[in-house]
């Protein structure tokens, strides 16, 4: 059966990392005495892989598990890969896009390297396990992720060891992490292409899977043309043609494209709004040679939360 160590508990109402003030180690297994959940002490579950451990409550548990046990976060990397990449070695580039954007937070120094033993020398004693953004860029570089969530397995280290004055930015780099891998589970593609400034016309290119296109049409905004990135409930995530601006648009407002503009609203011409006409048949010009054939919507055609429409014969 999976073991328990029982520890002092402490409320986690605010959800703050303790100042640790007694040594995380326990002696005889070497895993950690807070849990990786919620931060605090008290009757902990360890894992038999790593020095993770978590309070049952906090994991839903009402009873230990038989065996040895293997806390979420070594499942994870156990895993297979969460998406679909062109390749690992670009998988490992997007990551180093998404660290470059927690680096740029203006308080991230005290996360960029390790901690020195030799200013601290008993900074081992009460973190088990120690990281920061060169120690994960180090893996990023030996391809040790392979999921999107493996990184963030890492990332939530961040908060687990960090001082209670350190922990709003330990917050705002794990939002930082947890945003981008969303962007990269939504279309990898496009995270490879957008942060990637030598490529000015990246928009322009279809993915390996063509996005759907529509007429989105946001309040106090005319009809634009937009590729879709997901839907979710009644509200369609789109990136506009032309300054690819993100927006949630609700699918009432969305029309799948067509080559006549929507509705009875007239077309008001700017010059905004010809470049996003421009990059949108660059766009369609570039389907047709990869696919052969582009095919418009009927003009009203309403978006379909599970049927795309069928503009290139690659979409089923």
């Amino acid at each position: 059966m999976a073991s328990i160590t029982s520890n002092s508990m402490e409320s986690d109402d605010d959800y703050i990392p303790p100042v640790k003030l007694k040594k995380t180690t326990n002696e005889e297994d070497h895993n950690d005495l807070y849990c990786f959940e919620c931060h605090v002490e008290g009757d902990v579950i360890c894992c038999d892989s790593c020095p993770r451990v978590y309070h049952p409550k906090c994991l839903g548990l009402t009873t230990l598990p038989d065996g040895d046990w293997t806390c979420p976060e070594c499942k994870i990397f156990q895993a297979p890969p969460n998406i679909k990449v062109p390749s690992i070695n670009e998988f490992h580039t997007m990551l180093k896009y998404a660290l470059r954007r927690m680096k740029s937070h203006p308080q991230s120094t005290p996360f960029m390297q390790p901690v020195d033993p030799k200013q601290v020398p008993e900074y081992l004693d009460y973190i088990i396990h120690p990281m920061d953004l060169e120690t994960i860029e180090k893996n990023v570089d030996l391809k040790k992720y392979t999921s999107t969530d493996a990184f963030i397995a890492d990332v939530k280290w961040i908060i687990h060891n960090s001082q209670s004055k350190f922990t709003t930015v330990a917050r705002a780099l794990i939002k930082i992490a947890r945003h981008e891998m969303t962007e990269i589970e939504i279309c990898a593609e496009c995270y490879l292409r957008s942060a990637q400034p030598l490529i000015p016309d990246w928009f322009a290119e279809p993915c390996r899977i063509p996005h759907t296109l529509c007429w989105a049409k946001m309040k106090g905004y005319q009809s634009w043309p937009a590729k879709v990135l997901r839907i979710v409930n009644d509200e369609v995530d789109v990136r506009f043609f032309g300054q690819h601006d993100r927006a949630w648009v609700s699918i009432n407002n969305c029309f799948v494209l067509s080559k006549e503009y929507p509705g009875s609203e007239k077309k008001k011409s700017n010059n905004n709004f010809e470049r996003s006409l421009t990059e949108l048949q660059a766009h369609i010009d570039r389907l047709k040679t990869f696919y052969g054939s582009f095919t418009y919507a009927p003009p009203q055609t309403p978006l379909s939360k599970t049927k795309p429409f069928k503009f290139v014969p690659i979409i089923d």
